[in-house]
C-alpha cells in the first residue's frame, strides 16, 4: 500500500510518519515536506521525501509520485486561522491529484486533520478564537464538497478527523484523564488511528475526539 504524507514535521504528523513506517501494510511512503527529514527517518527504504516550495502547486514530476497512491494523510496545520493552510493548500492538492486519478480503478482515502473546535456552521456565534475555528471549518466543509462532486464520487473517499487537545506521550497520564475521552488525545494514539482509517476506513465521515480514543484503545489498548 502507498500513502501520501504532509505535515510530517510537526507534532502530529512526525508521529503519523512513526506510525506508517512501521505499519505491514504500507510498503511506500511519499512525504512532501518544505524541509528534510531526519535521517533515521529518510533513511527507511519505504520512504520518498520530495521537497516542496509551494504547497499551492504540483508539477507533473510531483504528481507522477503520488498519481498511484492508495491513500493521503494530510497533517498540514495551523492554530492562526490562516486560509491558505487550512483550506487553499489542500484543496490545490486535491484539486491536481483528482485530475490524474481518473485511471485509477479504486477511490483515494484521503484523512484530514482539523480539530475539535473548527466550526462549519459560519453564523454560529464564537466566544473565543472565532477567525481561526471559522476558517477551520471552512476547510473541513471545503474537502467535503469536494469529495460529494459527481465527477469525484469514484475517485475520492474523504475523512476529517478532529481530536481535542493533542498531548505527549512523554507527558504525564493525568492530562488526557483530567480533559477526558471527548477533549483530549494522546499523540501517538491519534497517529495510530489516522494511519488505520488511511489502510481500512472508517464508518463515519467526520470522526470527532471520542471515536479517535475508542479506536485507539480497539487498536492499540489504553492510551
Amino acid at each position: 500500500m502507498k500513502v501520501i504524507l504532509t505535515g510530517c514535521t510537526g507534532l502530529i504528523g512526525s508521529n503519523v510518519l512513526d506510525a506508517c513506517l512501521t505499519h505491514p501494510t504500507i510498503t511506500s511512503i511519499v512525504a512532501l515536506s518544505r524541509h528534510q527529514l531526519p535521517a533515521t527517518a529518510s533513511s527507511n527504504p519505504k520512504l520518498k521525501v520530495i521537497i516542496m516550495a509551494d504547497f499551492g502547486t504540483y508539477p507533473t514530476t510531483v504528481l507522477d509520485a503520488v498519481a498511484d497512491a492508495d491513500a493521503c494523510i494530510w497533517a498540514i496545520g495551523t492554530s492562526d486561522g490562516n486560509h491558505l493552510v487550512r483550506i487553499d493548500y489542500p484543496l490545490a492538492f486535491a484539486t491536481a491529484l483528482a485530475r490524474i486519478r481518473a485511471k485509477q480503478t479504486t477511490a483515494l482515502r484521503f484523512v484530514h486533520l482539523s480539530g475539535a473546535v473548527s466550526e462549519v456552521d459560519q453564523s454560529k456565534p464564537l466566544w473565543y478564537m472565532q477567525e481561526a475555528r471559522r476558517v477551520g471549518g471552512l476547510g473541513e466543509k471545503a474537502l467535503r464538497d469536494f469529495a460529494d462532486r459527481k465527477e469525484n464520487l469514484e475517485l475520492w473517499e474523504g475523512y476529517t478527523v478532529r481530536p481535542g487537545y493533542v498531548y505527549s506521550k512523554n507527558s504525564a497520564g493525568w492530562i488526557g484523564m483530567l480533559l477526558g475521552a471527548n477533549y483530549a488525545v494522546r499523540e501517538d494514539a491519534l497517529a495510530t488511528v489516522m494511519v488505520d482509517i488511511a489502510v481500512s476506513g472508517a464508518a463515519d465521515r467526520v470522526l470527532e475526539n471520542k471515536t479517535v480514543i475508542a479506536r485507539a484503545k480497539q487498536l492499540v489498548g489504553e492510551k
